[in-house]
C-alpha cells in the first residue's frame, strides 16, 4: 500500500472535517459503500519531529481531499467497491471489500500502476460487531522513519453526539487507535539512537453517512 495510507496514518497530528454530498442519514450501516457518494476533506497537517541533530521541527500544511465511491465490480474473484482519493494533483484508486469481520481495503492502484496491488493482509476500516469493546490490530508506518507501529484499535463509544461543518449527528460510533514502539534509528548519526513513536487516532462514524470526523496525533522523539 502506498500514499493513500500516508494521509490516513502518517505520524502527523491533523484534524479532519468532512463535507458530505448526495447522502442522507438513515438506518444504513456506519460505512456505506454507495456508488456516487462523495466526501470532501479539509485536512490541516502539522509535522512534529526531531532531526538527527536533536533539533525539534514544526511544519504545517493544509490539503483538500475528494473521496468518491464508484460502481461495484469484481477483482480477483472478490466483489469490491472502488473509491478514488484526490488530493491536489495526486490521485489514488483503492478497492474496499466486506466480509463477516467488517469492511477492509482489498487493493490499491496508483496512476503509474498497470494493475491494482492486492493487500497481503486486509486493512480493516471498521470491524463487526459494531459495539463497545470490539478490537483489532493494524500496522501503521511512520512518515519520519521506516518503522512499522502496530496499534490496537477499539470501538470505545457507540452513542457520541458529533457536530461538524455539515451539522450534528447523534448515535455516532467512535473508534480509537493507540500504538507505540521503540526502535533503533539507522538514519541517525548515533548508531545507538533509539526513536520512540507514539500514535493516537480517533474516528467518528455516523449511521447512513460514514466517517464524519477524524483526529490524529503522533510524536516521534
Amino acid at each position: 500500500m502506498k500514499r493513500r495510507f500516508a494521509i490516513n496514518i502518517l505520524c502527523i497530528p491533523f484534524f479532519v472535517l468532512v463535507v458530505l454530498l448526495d447522502c442522507s442519514k438513515g438506518s444504513e450501516p456506519y460505512y456505506p459503500l454507495k456508488e456516487g457518494l462523495t466526501r470532501e476533506y479539509n485536512i490541516s497537517q502539522e509535522f512534529r519531529y526531531r532531526d538527527s541533530g536533536g533539533f525539534a521541527h514544526n511544519q504545517s500544511v493544509t490539503v483538500k481531499m475528494l473521496n468518491t465511491y464508484l460502481a461495484s465490480r469484481e477483482l480477483k474473484g472478490k466483489k469490491v467497491t472502488p473509491a478514488t482519493n484526490k488530493a491536489e494533483s495526486y490521485i489514488l484508486l483503492y478497492f474496499l471489500a466486506e466480509d463477516n469481520n467488517g469492511i477492509y481495503i482489498f487493493a490499491s492502484q496508483e496512476p503509474e500502476d498497470v494493475e491494482p496491488e492486492i493487500v497481503s493482509t486486509p486493512i480493516y476500516e471498521i470491524k463487526y460487531p459494531i459495539q463497545v469493546g470490539t478490537t483489532w490490530d493494524e500496522t501503521s508506518k511512520s512518515a519520519l522513519a521506516d518503522f512499522n507501529v502496530p496499534p490496537k484499535i477499539t470501538i470505545d463509544k457507540v452513542d457520541e453526539v458529533v457536530t461538524v461543518a455539515t451539522g450534528t449527528f447523534n448515535g455516532c460510533v467512535r473508534i480509537k487507535k493507540i500504538g507505540a514502539i521503540k526502535k533503533k534509528c539507522e538514519k541517525h548519526q548515533a548508531s545507538d539512537h533509539i526513536v520512540t513513536i507514539e500514535i493516537e487516532e480517533y474516528f467518528w462514524y455516523a449511521s447512513g453517512v460514514g466517517l464524519i470526523k477524524q483526529i490524529t496525533k503522533c510524536t516521534q522523539e
